[in-house]
């Protein structure tokens, strides 16, 4: 079950066919035969949640020794917001019609998730749904934080007028520039 979250799986189906075009490969974690979809129905139905706790504290456990080691202070820990956006998809036969037509000529039809999250709260301080169409940096424009924080967020929030007004308002930003990115270093 962990491989078929892992992959993004969507279908028991979709897991059977990938573990059995990766069978020469299983031989190497020490599994000689692939499940079937019947087998694997009845063990999802057994576990509760408790059960993938117990796992991710034992890989948590095994690998925390090269996890990385730079931590940031208490201080700095107040002063941290994690951004980041996910997208829900909904059942094609209600939204049939709905979002933006890409160049194979499907339509994506959902919502999005926006959260800033406090990180010495590990709370979401701002939530806002959107279209699942809707562009990220479109949320930055309601961030309202105060001088000396710092937000973290992704590429896909790349807006440089938002940029400007964190420099202006004393706000440290860290996020990856696009590939597309003209700049020159002044110091």
């Amino acid at each position: 079950m962990l491989y078929a979250v892992i992959g993004g799986f969507d279908s028991l189906r979709e897991v059977v066919i990938s573990l059995l075009s990766n069978v020469t490969k299983l031989s190497h974690l020490s599994i000689n035969y692939s499940a079937k979809r019947s087998t694997l129905a009845d063990a999802n139905k057994r576990p509760d949640s408790s059960f993938f706790g117990c796992i991710y504290k034992q890989l948590y456990k095994q690998y925390a020794c090269i996890l990385s080691d730079s931590h940031l202070n208490k201080a700095d820990m107040k002063r941290l917001y994690i951004m980041d956006s996910t997208t829900i998809t909904l059942f094609k036969e209600i939204l049939k019609g709905v979002g933006r037509n890409s160049k194979s000529g499907k339509k994506k039809g959902g919502i999005k998730a926006q959260t800033l999250i406090k990180a010495s709260e590990n709370t979401p301080c701002l939530i806002r749904y959107t279209g699942a169409v809707t562009h990220d940096h479109i949320l930055l424009k309601e961030i309202n934080l105060v001088e000396g924080s710092i937000i973290v967020f992704d590429k896909g929030y790349v807006d440089y007028a938002a940029f400007e007004q964190f420099t202006t308002q004393g706000v440290w930003y860290v996020t990856k520039l696009k590939s597309n990115a003209l700049f020159s270093s002044v110091q």
